[in-house]
């Protein structure tokens, strides 16, 4: 057994009252900058799957703006619940004396994520002609959510809109590929 995962391994027998053992932890290719792991693990009521998000290899990443942390990722998730978003349960944020670095534990959820199976999967297509309203429903409720009251406000950076669209405009002309020139003239 790895060291990796005798941690995580300890670290469920702590965090889960019903944790018998863990039975893998497979990490997924997917996951734009943060690794992501399906674990499989046995309770006392049967098998159960769980999703860890982890700063990639473990290691401390620099807060900013934009890049908040996984544990204020895992805040705004449980904040977003609490307001009826659709989200998946947070389980436990790691800890630092876990030794397993950044990251949270979580709820699996099955489900389709990419846009182009979104589009084609005939299992949505009672749901395609109201996914919009949907998701606007759900952005609705994110917005609303009392960043003061949840305490959101402590662990967030406010970013002006024009700063935000300057700065992701800014990561866009940074990146190492053929871009369009633009004569704002």
């Amino acid at each position: 057994m790895s060291e990796f995962v005798g941690r995580l391994a300890d670290v469920l027998a702590r965090e889960l009252t019903d944790f018998t053992s863990l039975k893998s932890a497979e990490r997924l290719s997917g996951g734009a900058s943060q690794e992501t792991y399906r674990l499989e693990i046995e309770t006392s009521q049967g098998d159960q799957v769980l999703a860890m998000r982890r700063s990639p290899g473990g290691e401390k990443t620099e807060k900013t703006a934009t890049h908040p942390g996984l544990a204020v990722e895992a805040k705004l998730m449980q904040c977003a619940r609490q307001a009826g978003v659709p989200e998946p349960e947070v389980h436990y944020v790691l800890a630092d004396d876990d030794g397993l670095g950044e990251g949270f534990i979580m709820e699996w959820l099955d489900g389709i994520t990419l846009g182009a199976q979104v589009v084609k999967a005939p299992e949505l297509d009672d749901v395609r002609p109201n996914l919009a309203y949907m998701c606007g429903e759900v952005l609705a409720k994110i917005h609303a959510i009392d960043v003061t009251a949840s305490g959101l406000d402590q662990d967030l950076e406010l970013v002006e809109p024009g700063e935000y669209v300057e700065q992701t405009w800014q990561r866009y002309r940074e990146f190492p590929t053929a871009q369009p020139m633009i004569d704002y003239a």
